[in-house]
C-alpha cells in the first residue's frame, strides 16, 4: 500500500490514475480545497490463484 498526493493539471495526470487502476486499486482519500492537492491510497489488486 502507499499513499500519492498529487495536484490534477493537465489530463495526462488524470490518465496516469486511471491507468493505474488496470493493475492497481486506486482510491481517492482527502481532497484538500486550499491546495487543491488529492490524496489517493494506491494498492495492488490481488492475483486470483
Amino acid at each position: 500500500m502507499m499513499l500519492m498526493a498529487t495536484k490534477i493539471r493537465y489530463p495526462k495526470d488524470r490518465d496516469f490514475y486511471e491507468t493505474l487502476k488496470n493493475e492497481f486499486s486506486v482510491e481517492q482519500v482527502h481532497y484538500d480545497q486550499a491546495t487543491d492537492v488529492i490524496l489517493y491510497r494506491i494498492k495492488r489488486k490481488r492475483e486470483e490463484l
